[in-house]
């Protein structure tokens, strides 16, 4: 019984990098995945659009400012951010959302540094999608 209750207690306490790995979109909102890489031109997206557009496809979800930095630092990011630089901004919108006073913010992570920063809700940002399991 002792053996058993501390397999349980060992799973519970397992770090979420253990669990499995979300699968991402290839490109961002915007562009196509083609044989050439992603191909077309990124969309920028508000907070507030991005939930407009998650409201219409609930396959996919926006990552948490944590998702976006153990993206950023893979190797495999490196074509994504080529493609970001075309656009002269450098935020990746994540699912975190607040009220300050009569503004609503939204977190997004730096591109280049992993900061995570509030940005105005309104404001248009790079978007990449997780799947939902």
């Amino acid at each position: 019984m002792k053996t058993m209750m501390g397999v349980i207690g060992i799973i519970l306490c397992m770090p979420t990098a253990w669990a499995s790995t979300p699968q991402w979109e290839p490109c961002w909102y915007g562009q196509e995945l083609t044989e050439q890489g992603c191909q077309g031109s990124i969309a920028l997206l508000s907070a507030y659009d991005a939930r407009q557009v998650l409201r219409a496809n609930s396959r996919w979800r926006l990552p948490t400012p944590k998702e976006v930095d153990d993206l950023i630092a893979t190797e495999g990011f490196t074509a994504l951010r080529q493609h970001a630089s075309n656009t002269n901004v450098s935020h990746i919108l994540t699912d975190e959302f607040m009220a300050h006073g009569t503004e609503f913010l939204t977190t997004t992570v730096h591109i280049e540094s992993g900061r995570t920063e509030l940005q105005p809700w309104r404001k248009p940002v790079l978007v990449i999608w997780i799947k939902k399991p």
